[in-house]
């Protein structure tokens, strides 16, 4: 049985090593134009809530269709949210 007093900080922990991913992949894409773990961002933005879902599917089409670009747009969106937002 879960307790509902662990769900809140399992979840921050969560949006904390997210954001922690979201700086590493936008750093790679700037740097290196590697896409390396973006998929699996995009999955995870898709599980936090309806603006984040927006985002994270956007970015699966624009890492389908290669377009650095707009996937660097939502990264630092999504960033700026988690930031935002915080914990």
């Amino acid at each position: 049985m879960r307790s509902a007093a662990r769900e809140p900080a399992r979840k921050a922990v969560g949006r904390e090593q997210l954001k922690r991913d979201c700086a590493a992949a936008l750093e790679a894409l700037t740097w290196d134009q590697r896409l390396d773990g973006l998929a699996e961002i995009a999955a995870a933005l898709r599980a936090l809530g309806p603006e984040d879902r927006f985002h994270g599917e956007l970015m699966l089409g624009a890492l389908r269709d290669r377009q650095e670009n707009a996937v660097t747009w939502h990264l630092t969106h999504v960033l700026e949210k988690l930031e935002r937002d915080g914990p």
